[in-house]
């Protein structure tokens, strides 16, 4: 898969990413990178422990690293999670919108993996 193709498939913005990076190379360097940044791991696992100050805190990282690399179904739903939590309260509706992010977040790592 070229990083077109990958971010047609991920709900990403390839136009936004090459008018920041400029070259497919660049952007394909900065994706190898994502798996290993810590944010969803981090924002998982507070989440899922009911820690919402932790949560919002990795969800923000999060939130700048996928708008960053324009992927962005990841970045509107890492926005949106991240300012329901704003204000420390979990809603109602979070948990499904936590799901969705981490469904997008895992289609994006397993999109990135057939880079190679």
């Amino acid at each position: 898969m070229d990083i077109k193709s990958l971010y047609d498939s991920i709900g990403g913005d390839y136009d936004d990413a090459i008018r920041r990076l400029r070259r497919d190379d660049l952007i394909g360097r900065f994706l190898s990178l994502f798996p290993s940044d810590p944010s969803f791991p981090a924002l998982k696992e507070a989440f899922l422990s009911s820690d919402i100050p932790r949560a919002f805190e990795a969800v923000h990282t999060l939130k700048g690293v996928a708008k960053n690399l324009s992927l962005k179904t990841l970045g509107e739903l890492s926005d949106a999670l991240c300012e329901d939590l704003r204000d420390g309260e979990k809603k109602e509706r979070d948990d499904m919108l936590f799901k969705d992010l981490e469904r997008a977040y895992e289609d994006a790592i397993e999109a990135i993996r057939t880079l190679g």
